[in-house]
């Protein structure tokens, strides 16, 4: 009986292999479609995803940002992009911005999302200690990536802007 007891086991064990390896090979199709899902439609028209998130933040007391100030904030310069639309402040005091960068084939979104971190946090130490209400929309800021474009928003209503930006990609 034993003898019959370990052909038996044996030939379970292959069978076990085999479902380990089928769950491993489904596992990987399940994430492999989950990545493309969340890569986005990088397809929409960049004055498209731009019309949106300026319809939802208020830009009026902004002013749209020039390629030497994103140089001088952020490190890189629109010939490193397919799109870039910059807004900054037209106050010195206020903190509120946005940039939104195409990148050109999803290439360089990583270096951008640094720069744009840079930027947070040393607009945070330039604020800290009497700017309370600066800090804490900085904190609050949003920086999203969806396909092909990344987004910054300093705002009091970060998270809409980022909304509008998800819903239109």
């Amino acid at each position: 009986m034993s003898v019959q007891k370990k052909k038996q086991e044996k030939k379970n064990r292959p069978d076990i292999l085999n479902l380990i390896r089928y769950g491993i090979a489904a596992a990987a199709v399940v994430y492999i479609g989950v990545l493309l899902a969340l890569r986005g439609n990088s397809s929409t028209p960049f004055d498209q995803v731009e019309a949106a998130v300026e319809e939802t933040m208020d830009v009026s007391t902004l002013k749209k940002g020039s390629s030497q100030e994103l140089k001088r904030f952020y490190g890189f310069s629109e010939s490193d992009c397919d799109s870039v639309c910059l807004y900054v402040p037209e106050e010195s005091m206020a903190v509120e911005e946005m940039l939104l960068v195409k990148t050109k084939n999803g290439s360089g979104t990583e270096s951008i999302r640094e720069a744009m971190e840079s930027r947070r946090d040393t607009q945070i130490q330039n604020y800290e200690g009497y700017g309370p209400e600066q800090v804490k929309l900085l904190e609050e800021s949003v920086i999203k990536e969806k396909g092909d474009y990344i987004i910054y928003i300093v705002s009091p209503n970060a998270q809409s802007v980022a909304n509008a930006f998800t819903d239109v990609l």
